[in-house]
């Protein structure tokens, strides 16, 4: 992965027990202990969201995680599938 495109990607998701995200780690973030460097409530989108809307909030966020209804984390999604949505 290029290095502009890693620097935008979290080093880490945070989950609870049952596959729920909890927040992400940026890379630059600096500790032992995620409650320590966690970023609470990234933006996040739902499977079925169209690519369209994904494309509009990259535009505002570095990156966005893809979770279900119930909040269990699914994926990170990335710039380079709009490209390969359409």
């Amino acid at each position: 992965m290029p290095k502009s495109l890693r620097s935008k990607s979290p080093r880490a998701v945070v989950l609870s027990r049952d596959g729920v995200l909890l927040g992400s780690i940026d890379r630059e973030a600096e500790g032992s202990r995620a409650i320590d460097v966690i970023t609470g409530g990234p933006q996040t989108i739902r499977p079925e969201m169209t690519p369209a809307l994904a494309s509009t909030l990259l535009g505002e966020h570095p990156y966005l995680l893809v979770t279900n209804a119930t909040g269990v984390y699914i994926a990170r999604y990335r710039m380079s599938m709009l490209a390969n949505s359409g």
